[in-house]
């Protein structure tokens, strides 16, 4: 494995991007089930 500038730029983005989705979807879930 090789690690350059933008691999080292993509990594950090996609875990970023994961952890707005997983977010997201936490707090969808969450409010439905509030709702019932």
């Amino acid at each position: 494995m090789k690690l350059g500038p933008e691999q080292n730029v993509q990594m950090p983005m996609k875990t970023v991007i994961s952890l707005i989705i997983m977010v997201s979807l936490g707090t969808m879930g969450y409010f439905q089930i509030q709702e019932k």
